[in-house]
C-alpha cells in the first residue's frame, strides 16, 4: 500500500483536501461539512479523521458469516430478514413465459427455440 492517504492515488482525499484539483464526480463541501463549518478547519478535521484511522485494526477481522459487520444482534436481525426469502422452487411459480418480440427471418435448425421469462 501506500505510506500516506495523499500519496494513493485513486482516493478522493487528495481532491478532498485540495492537493488536486477538485474531481467532478465529489462533493467535496458535502464531505468536509461534516468536519467543521469553515473551509480550513473542515480540511484539518478531515485530516486528522483520516491520519487516526491509519493503524487501526483491520474491520474484516470481524467481518461475521462472511457478510456482516455489526452487533450479534444486528446479525441476528439480517438473518432472521431473509431465512423467509423466496426459494428457488418458489420462484418457479412467479415465472411467466413472455412472447419473443421478433423473429427471425430463416432460422436455423441447431437454434433451437428461444423462450424468455419475467419474475412478476
Amino acid at each position: 500500500m501506500v505510506r500516506s492517504a495523499v500519496d494513493w492515488p485513486w482516493s478522493s482525499y487528495r481532491a478532498t483536501v485540495g492537493y488536486q484539483q477538485d474531481l467532478n464526480a465529489l462533493n467535496r463541501d458535502w464531505v468536509l461539512a461534516a468536519f467543521g463549518e469553515r473551509r480550513d478547519a473542515a480540511i484539518n478535521g478531515y485530516e486528522r479523521f483520516v491520519a487516526e484511522g491509519k493503524n487501526q485494526p483491520s474491520q474484516w477481522a470481524h467481518l461475521k458469516n462472511q457478510v456482516y459487520l455489526g452487533s450479534d444482534q444486528f446479525v441476528d436481525d439480517m438473518q432472521r430478514r431473509i431465512e423467509g426469502a423466496d426459494q428457488l422452487s418458489d420462484l418457479r411459480q412467479k415465472l411467466v413465459r413472455v412472447t419473443p418480440l421478433f423473429s427471425v427471418s430463416r432460422p436455423k435448425p441447431q437454434m433451437g427455440l428461444w423462450t424468455s421469462y419475467w419474475v412478476i
